[in-house]
């Protein structure tokens, strides 16, 4: 719903324009067709009659109660028919950007989220007390990525660092990641 909701603009727009040529093409169609001979006379007599016939044709019902008897109105209506097969794709291409759109804008922010518990994780894990790799000062972050000094020695098992639920290289992990932005210049 929230895709829908997000192309009201363009519905409104394509339902305005199809209004437009509803209203166009059964006036026309009314004006092509109304001297035509009928045995009963009830093929065309209002305009009213012609915009029915443009729903009818425009989403490819064809009911065949009104249908153009001259070579002009044939014209037209083949006309009517190819449009009516356009106004019926173009929703779709719309709904479909439209959940591409969505799609990639909540994948951007899952990825952000998941780079910025990454670099937590990893700044916590290497700036802890009585780690002999780095401290707080060491550990920069530069156009959105940690620089950690590499470490000279593994940390004691029975370090304060150890305990923590931190993959053992989940910093350079985290320094290494390409910011998710950087992804769809």
């Amino acid at each position: 719903m929230e895709v829908v909701s997000s192309a009201k603009q363009e519905f409104f727009v394509l339902i305005g324009v199809v209004g437009v040529v509803i209203l166009l093409v059964g006036t026309i169609m009314y004006f092509v067709e109304y001297q035509i001979p009928d045995d009963r006379n009830e093929h065309f007599i209002s305009i009213l009659h012609g915009c029915w016939w443009a729903i009818v044709t425009i989403t490819t019902v064809g009911y065949g109660d009104l249908y153009p008897r001259s070579t002009l109105g044939r014209l037209t209506g083949s006309f009517v028919v190819l449009f009516g097969i356009v106004v019926l794709a173009f929703p779709m291409t719309i709904i479909i950007s439209k959940f591409q759109d969505s799609f990639t804008v909540k994948k951007l922010n899952a990825n952000k989220e998941m780079t910025r518990k990454l670099r937590e994780m990893a700044i916590a894990g290497y700036s802890c007390a009585g780690s002999s790799t780095s401290s707080p000062a060491s550990t920069r972050v530069v156009n959105g990525k940690a620089h950690i000094p590499k470490q000279n020695k593994p940390p004691e098992p029975e370090d304060e660092c150890q305990t923590r639920l931190v993959p053992k290289h989940s910093a350079q992990y985290a320094a290494n990641i390409i910011s998710p932005v950087a992804l769809f210049k």
